[in-house]
């Protein structure tokens, strides 16, 4: 398979698994939540909850791949500020989860 094929594929799959992690997810509670807000939501939405993180975990080699083959494609400079800003990007996802 060639790498620009790869590379779509990649995209989109991770742009699928992201919006449908986004729809799993629902509203989540909010910074001003109390304790009993947060732990009634997860009463009632723990299978989303869970279900968007395992969107997300299944997002994560689908991205590491599209970093790698973008990054390769960048000149010095550039390509070590997307790696930058990628690793950003996972590990705030990962916090989130």
């Amino acid at each position: 398979m060639r790498s620009s094929a790869i590379l779509f594929t990649t995209t989109i799959a991770s742009v699928l698994l992201v919006f449908a992690a986004t729809a799993a997810l629902g509203e989540p509670p909010g910074a001003a939540s109390s304790g009993q807000e947060v732990a009634d939501w997860f009463a009632t939405q723990g299978g989303n909850a869970r279900t968007y993180a395992w969107l997300v975990a299944l997002f994560v080699p689908f991205f590491a791949t599209f970093v790698a083959l973008v990054r390769s494609r960048l000149p010095a400079p550039h390509r070590d500020v997307f790696l930058i800003g990628a690793v950003a990007l996972v590990a705030e996802t990962a916090v989130s989860s």
